[in-house]
């Protein structure tokens, strides 16, 4: 039966050349083969250099603290003991770097859709906490939301649907220090458009009442707009009669309801027109 051959030991985690992810990191190896001792140097100087860590180690691991995060490049060599020599390989890492969150959600400077709005933002890098602030009296206003945030999202309601301009400030808490970005948003603003500018009816025999015409209502705004009652006005509005209506008490942005009409002549031989 024949021996395994000596292989040393080869770092597998974290990744070599990878980015970490803060000021603490536990590097992971592989046994190797007939490997007696493992040594684990860690720097910043240079190849081989291990002013961070550097010694001995039984196991196939070793937790290593006070990394620097400053985005620079980390050194580290693991070494084995192979028959009495050692043999070792060089890996570099890149230290993490502060970084503070950024908005995603939704597209900054965009349209909001209504009077509610969930933000959401990335986690950043090395940040502890988030601070939110929404207003709409200017850069940095709170009249609508402030408060300390442990995730990446918050849900914000009471949002104006007047299509000014809101303001939105996301802080984030790194070593210690608040940094943040400003961010501007367009609150919508429900539009009503229709189809038609007018409805003509034919000339009818008094007191009889015409088939029905319709037309359509979008809703070309950013919010969701409130049908509270329709109405007739104009000429003899009381000879036109909305037959139906598909439009409901909330009409959603870019929805579109039907709504008809009939026209009942009030005198012989009538030509009306609603306008």
């Amino acid at each position: 039966m024949e021996a395994s051959p000596a292989a040393p030991a080869t770092l597998t985690s974290p990744t070599p050349s990878s980015t970490l992810t803060g000021s603490s990191t536990t590097f992971g190896w592989t046994t190797g083969s007939l490997v007696t001792q493992y040594n684990l140097k860690v720097g910043t100087t240079g190849v081989g250099s291990y002013n961070l860590f550097g010694g001995t180690v039984t196991g196939q691991s070793q937790t290593v603290t006070g990394i620097p995060t400053t985005g620079g490049t980390l050194y580290v060599r693991l070494s084995s003991l192979i028959a009495g020599a050692w043999q070792y390989t060089d890996y570099t890492y890149t230290e993490v770097s502060p970084a503070a969150a950024t908005m995603t959600s939704p597209t900054p400077s965009s349209t909001l859709s209504g009077p509610s709005a969930t933000f959401t933002w990335t986690t950043g890098s090395l940040v502890t906490e988030y601070d939110l602030k929404v207003g709409t009296t200017g850069v940095g206003s709170y009249n609508i939301f402030s408060g300390i945030i442990a995730g990446q999202s918050q849900a914000v309601t009471g949002i104006p649907t007047t299509g000014g301009t809101l303001y939105v400030r996301l802080e984030s808490l790194i070593s210690g220090t608040w940094q943040y970005t400003d961010y501007t948003y367009t609150t919508g603003n429900p539009t009503a458009m229709l189809s038609v500018t007018s409805l003509t009816f034919a000339a009818r025999n008094q007191g009889t009442t015409s088939s029905a015409q319709g037309f359509v209502v979008t809703n070309n705004g950013g919010a969701a707009l409130t049908v509270s009652s329709i109405s007739l006005t104009g000429t003899n509005p009381t000879s036109f009669s909305v037959s139906s209506n598909t439009c409901g008490s909330s009409l959603a942005p870019e929805a579109t309801c039907d709504i008809a009409v009939t026209f009942t002549a009030a005198s012989a031989l009538s030509l009306k027109s609603l306008s």
